[in-house]
């Protein structure tokens, strides 16, 4: 009896055994390595299979933690050509590959600017800049859609067939012309008629967060030629919001009875406005010796801005009766503030400083000059008192106070006194605040 359900057990075995070779064989006809190269094939007939090209909706940061983009591609013979609403002017055409790593990678391994420059660090971007990729695992290839997750940062993103009637030149012409309707970035939230809260829809970080209550949201969004698109739906009484119109009469985004109301602060000031004098009021000094502001005032001259780059500000600083310039300042459109960066060399025609005179931010209490990229002071409007307060940054170091400037030689290196102390013939501290001169 034994031996009869041994063999019994060995046969039903054998045949499972058998059976499982059987189920083996029939769902990998491929080998592994087969497979991810018939998907690697599929995915660049794909992609080459759009005559007008595709959209990604770009994240960068990790964690879905910086700005979002619209990128237009176009992939023909091996090379991928590449606009996108970041640099709406410059069109790049440059190889691409389908790589075969543990999966199909979508590699822009040559130079395309305007997809690595989001992957590169710039100045005042941080160490790991704003963590951009620009190789891509592919999770899913359908006619329409193609889903992938950038290879360093994680971030999961689409690329989606378009219509052969878009027009590329107008779809991030629109994109920039609703852009530049958005000057600020605080909205009134609305159900219905019913004000829920202030929200912040900033169009250079193209970010979305409010809170109402307990519910909390933080999400990037990308631009559309009539409106955004959110990463993650808002969620309020059990219905989601993905996409949001803009209409341009009422000045807000729309979806059914949800919108977000573009609103105006009065601390908010135009660019156009900033143009003119500004006086600050401040403590002077020049070369150790106190500067009488009342009969030589500090004036910022705030001339014009880039027609390129219209948040970037030509100014002149006039200090102790004699004019320095130029200076770059920055104007934020988002809240409608300006702000003078250190780091800048000022030219001096006075020839006592052949190098000219470098701008650093300072602590006056340690006495520390602060080296970090972007740091610097900021101004922002206060109408009730016809005038600008002064918000200065913090660092590493502590917060700034001050501006040094400190005379540099023909090596580019700081002059220094008998004593081997720099020369320091510009030092504006404690700025209070500034106010516009009265032509």
């Amino acid at each position: 009896m034994r031996k009869y359900l041994s063999s019994l057990l060995l046969l039903c075995a054998t045949l499972t055994w058998q059976s499982c070779l059987h189920e083996n064989t029939t769902v990998f006809e491929q080998s592994a390595i087969e497979r991810i190269e018939t998907a690697a094939q599929q995915t660049q007939q794909v992609l080459e299979s759009s005559p007008n090209g595709w959209l990604l909706r770009y994240y960068a940061g990790q964690g879905y933690s910086g700005p979002a983009y619209s990128i237009l591609m176009k992939f023909t013979k091996g090379h991928a050509t590449v606009l996108s609403d970041y640099d709406p002017d410059k069109t790049t055409t440059a190889a691409y590959s389908i790589a075969k790593d543990q999966g199909v990678v979508l590699s822009f391994d040559s130079y395309n600017e305007a997809l690595h420059q989001f992957s590169r660090v710039w100045e005042g971007s941080g160490a790991r800049g704003i963590e951009g990729d620009y190789e891509f695992m592919v999770l899913s290839t359908s006619n329409d859609t193609i889903r992938l997750r950038g290879k360093k940062w994680k971030n999961d993103m689409e690329l989606i067939r378009l219509p052969e009637t878009t027009d590329w030149k107008s779809y991030i012409t629109n994109i920039y012309n609703l852009q530049e309707q958005l000057t600020t970035q605080f909205f009134a939230l609305q159900l219905g008629q019913d004000t829920l809260t202030q929200a912040t829809l900033n169009p250079q970080l193209r970010r979305l967060s409010f809170t109402i209550d307990n519910y909390s949201y933080d999400a990037p969004f990308t631009f559309a030629p009539n409106g955004i698109e959110l990463l993650r739906p808002v969620t309020l009484k059990g219905k989601k919001y993905t996409s949001f119109t803009w209409q341009k009469e009422s000045k807000s985004f729309v979806n059914d009875e949800l919108s977000l109301g573009l609103i105006i602060p009065k601390s908010y000031r135009k660019r156009d406005e900033w143009i003119g004098d500004w006086r600050l009021n401040c403590n002077a000094f020049s070369l150790s010796k106190a500067v009488n502001t009342r009969r030589f005032p500090v004036v910022l001259h705030i001339l014009k801005y880039s027609e390129r780059q219209p948040d970037l500000f030509e100014a002149n600083l006039t200090f102790n009766g004699q004019t320095y310039g130029p200076l770059n300042m920055v104007y934020d459109p988002a809240v409608g503030t300006i702000k003078l960066p250190g780091g800048q060399i000022l030219a001096d025609k006075s020839g006592k400083y052949p190098g000219g005179i470098l701008l650093t931010p300072g602590i006056i209490k340690t006495g520390t000059l602060v080296q970090e990229p972007e740091i610097g002071v900021t101004f922002k409007w206060n109408p009730d008192q016809n005038k600008a307060d002064v918000e200065y940054d913090e660092t590493t170091q502590g917060k700034i106070d001050a501006f040094m400037g400190i005379g540099i030689n023909y090596q580019q290196q700081p002059m220094l006194d008998e004593k081997g102390n720099p020369v320091v013939p510009i030092l504006i501290a404690n700025i209070r605040d500034v106010s516009p001169v009265k032509q």
